[in-house]
Order: structure tokens, then C-alpha cells, then sequence
């Protein structure tokens, strides 16, 4: 079977409500015959600028993820004028989607790499009661936030580090 066969198959295939829908995507892909290269290069640019050195199937699972956004949201609202220009901010916005993930699992990493991190995560919760004396630390402290005397950040700086 064709490419163009198994094409035809599947949208014969496809429930009633949902043709209105395909059929604005592939027009849509029909628009943007030509375009794939374009998006390619504005979604390595995109990678390039945030300093990430990007793999082919990145890249691929990025335009791929524009290819699906347009299905979602094409005909929801309105019609953009430009489906050229409208789908190269979708390729920009799906890279910027992409880099932030990148960024949640590197921080992620870190913090459970981070020895300072595990040491406090791991501390086993202090479990000694608290004496008379700690008792009555906390209720001046208490009183002391009630009655408004406190001390800033900054003043503290001043007073220990000389800060100016």
C-alpha cells in the first residue's frame, strides 16, 4: 500500500466528528508544503541561542510537537492570516517548551545530587522534646514579632558583615 493509500485509508477510517478537524489540518499542512526545512532551521536556531546543542530527534520530536499543537488548536478561535508565520511561532514556542523541561530535569538532577541537599533531606527529624528554656525563647520571640521588634535582613548584614 501507498503512502497516498494509507493516507486514504485512515481519514475513511476517522468518525464523523472528527473530519471538520482533519480536514483544517491537512490544508494546513497543505499551506505549509515547503515549510518543513524552514521550521527544522528556526527550531535549531531557537536551541542554538539558548547555548543547547541539540540532536537530530530533538529537534524531530520538536516539530512534531508544533505538527500536533496546529491540529489541537486549528479552528478553535480564529483563523491566523499567515499559517506560514503562525506556525513558525508555534515551532519557537514548542523549542521554548522544550528547553524548559530541559531545565526542570537539570535542576531536578541537581537536587538530588547536590551532597548539602541530600545530607538536610535525609537529617532525621529532631525528636527531643523542647526544654523550659526553649519554651520561653519562643515566647519572646513571639512577643517580640507582636510588638513589632524586629530586624531586617539587610541591618543584620550591617551589624555581623560590615555590610554598607
Amino acid at each position: 500500500m501507498s503512502a497516498r493509500e494509507r493516507i486514504h485509508a485512515l481519514v475513511d477510517d476517522l468518525p464523523e466528528e472528527e473530519v471538520p478537524a482533519t480536514l483544517r489540518f491537512v490544508e494546513h499542512l497543505h499551506e505549509l508544503k515547503g515549510l518543513g526545512v524552514e521550521a527544522l532551521q528556526v527550531i535549531a536556531q531557537e536551541l542554538s541561542k539558548a547555548g543547547y546543542q541539540e540532536t537530530p530527534d530533538e529537534i524531530e520530536d520538536i516539530f512534531q510537537d508544533a505538527l500536533f499543537s496546529m491540529l489541537r488548536y486549528s479552528g478553535k478561535s480564529h483563523e491566523p492570516r499567515s499559517v506560514r508565520a503562525y506556525f513558525l511561532t508555534v515551532c519557537r514556542n514548542a523549542t521554548k517548551r522544550h528547553l524548559e523541561e530541559i531545565r526542570v530535569e537539570r535542576a531536578q538532577k541537581e537536587r538530588e545530587s547536590d551532597p548539602v541537599l541530600v545530607a538536610l533531606r535525609e537529617a532525621p527529624l529532631d525528636d527531643e522534646p523542647l526544654t523550659d528554656e526553649d519554651l520561653a525563647a519562643l515566647e519572646e520571640a513571639r512577643k517580640d514579632v507582636a510588638q513589632g521588634r524586629l530586624i531586617s535582613h539587610d541591618e543584620v548584614r550591617r551589624r555581623f558583615l560590615g555590610d554598607q
